[in-house]
């Protein structure tokens, strides 16, 4: 199982983890929020201010962000293997990195905080 440490404050991040559930066809990755209470203090080894700027990946008690965390999810979805070849490409040429850091960097944050109760007010015009 691959723990994938998404931004939840991030709409880009939640449409991307949305996307990668539902090509995630064997279950290999399993999602959490770097917002969520508690978070750091049961993942001691995730560090904070990387995870806040770039996605993390845990494997077997291994974290890498950024590039390294896209070549880990795809290598860990049998049917995206095609695509291996091109991220070893931009993995060995470093632009992988900069592409990652390019959309990171630009990526909006919305801070919001909601329970299960959450209800957003309509207006009546």
């Amino acid at each position: 199982m691959l723990l994938v440490f998404y931004d939840n404050f991030c709409p880009l991040c939640l449409n991307t983890k949305a996307l990668l559930e539902k090509v995630d066809l064997f279950g290999g990755l399993h999602f959490i929020g770097i917002r969520d209470q508690g978070v750091f203090d049961k993942y001691p080894n995730l560090n904070q201010e990387q995870s806040l700027q770039r996605m993390a990946t845990d494997k077997n008690g291994d974290i890498v962000y950024g590039f390294e965390s896209i070549y880990r999810i795809i290598k860990a979805m049998p049917h995206f293997w095609i695509a291996i070849p091109f991220l070893l490409i931009l993995r060995w040429t470093k632009l992988g990195e900069w592409f990652y850091d390019e959309i990171a960097l630009r990526r909006k944050i919305i801070p919001f905080s909601c329970d299960e109760n959450c209800e957003i007010p309509h207006s009546s015009k």
